[in-house]
C-alpha cells in the first residue's frame, strides 16, 4: 500500500477518497498531512489550493537542509491541513 503517515482517520478516509476518483491508483504513495507554511498564512495557502489558483507546492532545497527535513520524492503525497490542522 506504501507509505501512509501518522494519518489519522479523517485524512485515512479523505485520501481513500480521492484515490477512489482515480483510474489510476497510485503504486506504493507516501502520505503525509500537515499545515501549509505557518499558522500565519496555511489558511490563505489552503485557500488558493482549494479555489484552484495554486496546483502545486515548492520549496527551496536550502530550507529542507536548514530544517533537516528529507527532501519530496516521485509519488509523495500531502494532504494540506488549516491553522487549525483539521
Amino acid at each position: 500500500m506504501g507509505q501512509i503517515n501518522n494519518l489519522n482517520n479523517e485524512e485515512l478516509t479523505f485520501w481513500n477518497s480521492y484515490t477512489a476518483t482515480l483510474t489510476e491508483k497510485p503504486v506504493n504513495p507516501i502520505v503525509f498531512s500537515g499545515m501549509a507554511g505557518n499558522e500565519k498564512i496555511a489558511d490563505e495557502l489552503l485557500q488558493l489550493y482549494l479555489n484552484g489558483k495554486k496546483t502545486a507546492g515548492s520549496g527551496l532545497m536550502k530550507d529542507y537542509l536548514q530544517a533537516n527535513e528529507p527532501l519530496p520524492q516521485v509519488n509523495q503525497y500531502w494532504i494540506i491541513l488549516d491553522s487549525k490542522l483539521t
